[in-house]
């Protein structure tokens, strides 16, 4: 999926938002997370800037899906602070909570 002037994506999961947002701050590469009372997770992504890619090693786990847990996989590319990402995602259901 490719991003539109550096804009935040947003997945809908049936009851569970999922909100990639993307921002620079001039260090580290890091991910946090927030959720809120809507059942949407956050994910802020800072510096994920880097034409070689940078994301998760291992699918993370976000929550739970029909009894089962949610987690989610990504890499993102990107040539600048200012362009366009293409982001390579995948969601996936883990084992019975």
């Amino acid at each position: 999926m490719l991003t539109a002037d550096n804009r935040n994506l947003e997945f809908q999961l049936a009851h569970l938002g999922v909100v990639l947002l993307f921002l620079s701050d001039g260090t580290t590469t890091r991910m946090e997370a927030k959720s809120d009372a809507t059942s949407t997770l956050t994910l802020t992504l800072y510096n994920f800037n880097n034409s070689i890619g940078a994301g998760t090693t291992s699918p993370i786990e976000i929550g739970t899906f029909n009894g089962r847990k949610l987690l989610l996989a990504f890499m993102v590319y990107a040539l600048s602070e200012e362009s366009s990402k293409t982001v390579h995602y995948t969601f996936m259901l883990g084992d019975h909570v």
